[in-house]
């Protein structure tokens, strides 16, 4: 049986899902049109975890004397000595940080220049349509694939744009809502180009196949969940940023085990796509 198209639009699949989970990220050098307007409405931690997630930002800290004895002039502190020489007040921030009497928060954000992904999101959403649209006649689950990919492809272009629209505490919201919603869309789109593929797969055969790529897709889908909120908290944890490049990689491994697993059902998965054609 020639398995030719099958096997190429698996590899395309592939990529795909490679394309939509990795993340490289370089600045271009080229600057928003305006710089971020910092504001005390929402906290700075939520604003940079939201802004530098999807954007990448840098950020300056600031103590709160969480002292209730103290007066309330005291409360916000500069942990650096001051321009005369004078390090008591330095020394006095020392003390309260190691006593827990003050707290190191987020004080401003700045954006950083433009960035761009290598592995664009965007390519990977449209090789997974093309799939989609391939082999939508073969299940419905398809049909869903494409609109979810579609979906993925205009909420990162939304999110790419918004700094150029809104440059206020506004964008963390709305970077934090679109960032959900592209989540789902990710996450989504694999999952019925997955329940496609299986429902291919027909005959008792294969059954030790469709059982598989079903704990694998599990397994992919708990990894990805964890690596989005590993990244959103990595945004002022280096040592998380670490933890994401694992995640990453295992979900690369993953997504290579589930395509091969599909290449030993290549023989249905072609008999199915050759009684659609017919």
């Amino acid at each position: 049986m020639n398995n030719k198209k099958i096997s190429k639009l698996l590899i395309i699949l592939l990529i795909g899902f490679i394309f939509i989970a990795l993340d490289i990220h370089v600045y271009t050098g080229v600057s928003y049109p305006k710089a971020y307007e910092n504001t005390n409405k929402v906290t700075g931690e939520y604003q940079y975890y939201n802004i530098y997630t999807n954007y990448g930002a840098t950020c300056t800290y600031k103590n709160i004397n969480q002292d209730t004895s103290s007066s309330d002039d005291s409360k916000v502190s500069n942990p650096t000595p001051d321009s005369a020489g004078n390090n008591d007040s330095f020394n006095t921030n020392m003390q309260n940080a190691l006593s827990g009497k003050s707290a190191k928060v987020i004080d401003k954000i700045f954006f950083k220049s433009v960035r761009i992904d290598i592995f664009s999101d965007i390519i990977g959403f449209l090789l997974i349509l093309y799939v989609a649209l391939t082999l939508r006649k073969a299940s419905r689950s398809f049909v869903f694939c494409a609109f979810f990919a579609t979906t993925g492809i205009v909420l990162k272009a939304l999110i790419f744009a918004m700094p150029f629209i809104v440059h206020n505490y506004m964008l963390s919201h709305i970077a934090l809502l679109t960032g959900l919603a592209f989540l789902f869309s990710n996450v989504f789109s694999v999952m019925f180009a997955v329940y496609g593929l299986q429902g291919m797969c027909q005959g008792v055969a294969v059954r030790d196949e469709r059982r598989w790529t079903k704990y694998v897709w599990y397994l992919l889908f708990t990894s990805h969940m964890l690596l989005t909120f590993v990244n959103w908290l990595g945004s002022d944890y280096s040592m998380l940023q670490s933890v994401s490049k694992v995640i990453t990689v295992f979900m690369i491994i993953m997504f290579i085990v589930l395509i091969k697993l599909f290449f030993r059902a290549i023989d249905y998965i072609q008999k199915s796509y050759d009684e659609i054609k017919s």
